[in-house]
């Protein structure tokens, strides 16, 4: 394992070391595929899934003797891609098993793959994107099978499972998908996502394949308390200071979010020796200034009246009741109407998120830094 010299990691995961809380959340996934149970797991983009998943399926294959494979499929656009980007993980994971190679070609003999090696790494890779998509949709047959017949039990996460919809033939895709994880003996299933809403509609609707196939897990924010412990540790062991003060702005600026917590806290980690709350105020500062560039752009991205609603939701951080008088009167929106499609439109493009907290329902907007560049801009 490499050295770590800043210990708030931001884009991966490195080990527990680093790896705050989540005890009750890969309790749940361990329990689940030790008991035949495949798993969806949503929450709010930047909440750390992706970690979770890492940090449980490391744990559950050292523990329990299972082969884990994670495939991020946000990126694919057609079967074609989704069955190369699935094959070529399969591939990885199986690249020192015996006589490997020659298995898979005998696998894929059937559409003729092109077999060849990463120049930088050596990693053999699988193209398939040559393929018909009946052919691709075949050849998904043949990466279950694989893994069907692997000496292990599978651990198998699908990250941003969601993009499923967006393929071509989604609705054949997903019925294909699902009557191969049905048939599937030896693997066990977390399907990931960060557009809440799409992804639960596809396992909570009865018009969906997958309807009510999966335990469904939410990730929320980590407990105050135990975050503030985690980044208190990690300054001690840097020979760094930082004041109970500093933490509760950090949870207060960060709406203990997680990627937020980690941004926040690594500049802080970066730039001081000791920090009260004019380090956590400056450090934040400095991240706002980073990242206006991007809000600018959402700015253009959007019309100026969701933009107007958006800086209105932003400013009160929490609205349960977009379309109320007070609100409209507030922020000068004008009709209710208006407020309506223009939230829809937002929530359907993530900049607002719709957030159920036991029997409350309010509407927060997506980004933490934009709700605080907002409040530091607009006032």
């Amino acid at each position: 394992m490499r050295k770590v010299e800043n210990p708030f990691l931001l884009n991966e995961y490195q080990s527990p070391a680093y790896f705050c809380n989540r005890n009750i959340e890969t309790r749940l996934l361990e329990e689940a595929a030790l008991n035949g149970r495949d798993v969806t797991l949503y929450a709010l983009r930047r909440m750390g899934k992706s970690g979770l998943i890492e940090h449980a399926g490391r744990k559950i294959a050292k523990k329990h003797g299972f082969t884990y494979i994670y495939s991020d499929i946000y990126h694919v656009s057609d079967v074609s891609e989704l069955a190369e980007t699935l094959a070529n993980q399969v591939v990885l994971q199986l690249n020192n098993k015996k006589g490997w190679i020659n298995k898979i070609v005998q696998h894929f003999k059937h559409i003729g793959p092109m077999l060849s090696f990463d120049e930088i790494t050596g990693a053999p890779q699988l193209s398939l994107t040559h393929l018909q998509p009946k052919e691709a949709l075949r050849s998904l047959d043949t990466v279950f099978l694989l893994l069907e017949q692997h000496t292990q039990s599978v651990y198998w996460a699908w990250d941003e499972f969601q993009q499923l919809n967006h393929l071509e033939n989604s609705s054949g895709v997903i019925k294909k998908v699902r009557g191969l994880v049905q048939q599937s003996k030896n693997i066990r299933f977390v399907f990931s996502g960060s557009h809440t809403s799409m992804l639960l509609s596809m396992f909570s609707s009865s018009k969906q394949a997958f309807y009510r196939s999966t335990q469904l897990i939410e990730l929320k924010e980590i407990g105050a308390q135990d975050y503030a412990k985690f980044i208190q540790r990690h300054f001690k062991r840097g020979q760094k200071q930082i004041s109970s003060s500093a933490l509760k702005q950090i949870e207060e600026y960060t709406l203990n979010h997680t990627w937020y917590v980690q941004a926040l806290s690594n500049r802080l980690y970066q730039m001081y020796q000791q920090v009260d709350d004019a380090e956590v105020r400056n450090a934040l500062v400095q991240l706002l200034k980073e990242h206006e560039t991007h809000f600018y752009r959402y700015r253009r991205l959007l019309t100026s009246f969701q933009w107007k609603l958006l800086v209105a939701i932003a400013k009160e951080e929490k609205v349960l009741q977009p379309t109320s008088g007070r609100f409209i009167h507030t922020h000068q929106l004008g009709s209710s109407a208006s407020v309506l499609r223009a939230l829809n439109k937002l929530v359907d493009d993530e900049f607002v998120v719709e957030i159920y907290d036991k029997d409350t329902r309010y509407y927060r907007v997506n980004d933490v830094f934009l709700i605080r560049w907002v409040q530091w801009k607009y006032g």
